[in-house]
């Protein structure tokens, strides 16, 4: 929800399989910039290892023991709106 309310990325959701017409294939969620199709210029792509993590975490673990800026992509994300990226 961060990602959203103080980034206002827009939750989206990508096939995990090939085969997107077939629909027993779940769908992962993915986080877009609301300018992503119209910039042209620079655009971070982060992508989370696997395991029980959800989008925008790195490890639930490092984001309960140390801190989310440690755990989570809201520094990268930070980073990317700052620097004018999708």
């Amino acid at each position: 929800m961060r990602l959203q309310e103080q980034f206002g990325l827009v939750e989206s959701f990508m096939p995990m399989k090939n085969d997107i017409t077939d629909p027993q294939y779940g769908k992962a969620p993915v986080y877009i910039s609301p300018d992503w199709k119209s910039n042209t210029k620079k655009a971070l792509i982060l992508i989370q290892g696997t395991g029980d993590v959800r989008a925008g975490v790195w490890s639930r673990r490092v984001c309960t023991s140390e801190s989310l800026d440690l755990g989570s992509m809201i520094p990268q994300v930070k980073f990317a709106v700052e620097n004018k990226m999708s």
